[in-house]
């Protein structure tokens, strides 16, 4: 008479819930190890022998230390509190890249500190922060600006180019003004541009302006002051953006430099009139310094013997208006040190040891860091540079909103 096998019951799926019953009611399947065998011989004495084996514990130790797949999944297609707290977080954090000017490449590393410190669901490396960015947060920006500008009945469109490598980077920026707010200024659009020419920069805005509804409510055209943009100083000509902007909306429009290089160009007149050439001389203290580690390492004597904070030279530019009151207090605090340094080195620049020796130089640059104080404060004004006062307040507002956006 042939033996009666034993099969997977009821009891031995309640003791042993990782193992599940397959063909017949005698084969089975490790749901740890993936295995598959039969308890037909001795039932439970069967699963207690493959519990035993190498495969089975190795399975084991694995499951043991790293986290179920399953908790990363959602177990149901409502998102819990917990989800739109996460989903905020990670939107916050997409926020704060673009508003701190970071790279997405930094989010690959932040991404999984955050998840090993704080919570192991949150993921928002350089992909998912791209795709918040074009699909949750750009839309819910442009959104918003379209219903403020909806309600505007006056606008004025700024414009400048920017070269970014090879590309030439054209951003559209719109100022209005909303009652209990004040005046806003926001970008519009931005693309690049094949050229920067007065024809290329008309048709940009006229798009630009008529896919907006906004070619009823432009009053005001503000560019750079350049040919291309308002035919020079004079505003003569018909071959710039001014002209052309105006011909094709019909209407006259009011023309406003940039602040900025108006600004800079006054002071700027106003030093050339100064006995000393401010902008040499700093051009040349720096690049005096500037890659070269045995001249700094004298100068750092000469700021101890002076008891002196040594600090690193400045750079100017004569197109940087924002570079020049820094610069000379630069060197204004170095001045001892500098004037000890250059009047003790055998070749020393001529242009520096005249500078050095004249005692009435250091007075100059104060009176000229002064004057520039004033200038530098209203450029920085004009240059919308004071914000942090509500940039978090902003931050919080966008954390609280942002569950309530429709993905």
């Amino acid at each position: 008479m042939p033996k009666r096998k034993c099969s997977f019951n009821v009891s031995l799926q309640a003791k042993y819930p990782f193992i599940k019953q397959i063909n017949t009611p005698s084969d089975v399947r490790c749901e740890t190890c993936r295995t598959e065998f039969s308890v037909s011989h001795s039932g439970a004495g069967d699963i207690e022998q493959h519990l035993k084996s190498e495969k089975h514990k190795n399975a084991d130790r694995a499951a043991a230390s790293s986290s179920s797949m399953l908790n990363f999944f959602k177990k149901s297609d409502a998102p819990t509190s917990k989800d739109l707290d996460i989903g905020a977080a990670e939107g916050v954090w997409v926020y704060h890249t673009i508003q701190e000017n970071h790279s997405f490449r930094s989010n690959d590393c932040a991404s999984k500190l955050i998840q090993s410190c704080f919570e192991p669901k949150f993921t928002c490396a350089r992909t998912k922060s791209e795709a918040i960015l074009l699909n949750v947060l750009t839309p819910t920006a442009m959104k918003e600006l379209k219903n403020d500008l909806d309600k505007s009945n006056c606008i004025t469109v700024l414009n400048d180019a920017s070269n970014h490598g090879n590309k030439k980077i054209y951003p559209i920026v719109v100022r209005f003004f909303q009652p209990y707010v004040g005046v806003q200024v926001k970008i519009l659009d931005l693309q690049d541009q094949p050229g920067e020419t007065s024809d290329i920069n008309v048709n940009y805005l006229n798009q630009v302006l008529k896919d907006n509804n906004l070619t009823s409510k432009v009053v005001a055209f503000c560019g750079d002051n350049a040919n291309v943009d308002f035919g020079g100083a004079a505003r003569r000509g018909t071959n710039n953006v001014l002209t052309k902007l105006q011909s094709s909306l019909k209407k006259p429009l009011i023309d406003i430099g940039c602040g900025a290089h108006v600004i800079h160009n006054a002071i700027k007149s106003a030093a050339d009139g100064l006995p000393l050439d401010y902008e040499s001389i700093i051009v040349k203290i720096y690049s005096f310094f500037y890659i070269y580690t045995i001249r700094v390492e004298a100068l750092k004597e000469f700021c101890a013997e002076t008891e002196t904070e040594y600090k690193q030279m400045l750079g100017y530019s004569k197109t940087r208006w924002l570079a020049l009151m820094p610069a000379l207090e630069r060197v204004l605090k170095m001045y001892q040190p500098l004037k000890n340094y250059f009047l003790s080195i055998e070749k020393c620049p001529l242009l520096l040891k005249n500078f050095f020796e004249d005692p009435a130089s250091e007075l100059w640059l104060y009176f000229l860091h002064a004057q520039s104080a004033s200038f530098h404060q209203a450029v920085l004004k004009l240059e919308d540079t004071i914000f942090e006062n509500g940039s978090r307040d902003r931050m919080s507002n966008f954390a609280q909103a942002l569950p309530t956006i429709t993905i």
